[in-house]
């Protein structure tokens, strides 16, 4: 099992950013309904932000990036 972290392109755009920061915190911070996001605008990554979601009783870290391409890229703050 490999763990895809950084920017991650399918079909030359963005889909997913994935940092261990998000893999690791997310999952307890969902149960509360909340989480750690990539901000996204007009094709850019921006900063990391904390925002609101649906509360999830079950998480999973694995992602499948089958015919992706991963970048690995630090997103500050």
């Amino acid at each position: 099992m490999k763990l895809y972290l950084g920017i991650i392109y399918k079909d030359g755009k963005i889909i997913n950013h994935r940092s261990l920061l998000k893999i690791v915190f997310n999952p307890l911070l969902r149960l509360f309904g909340w989480q750690i996001a990539t901000r996204f605008d007009n094709e850019q990554l921006g900063g990391v932000v904390l925002m609101k979601c649906p509360r999830v009783w079950r998480n999973s870290w694995i992602f499948d990036a089958t015919d992706c391409v991963v970048e690995r890229k630090r997103i500050f703050i």
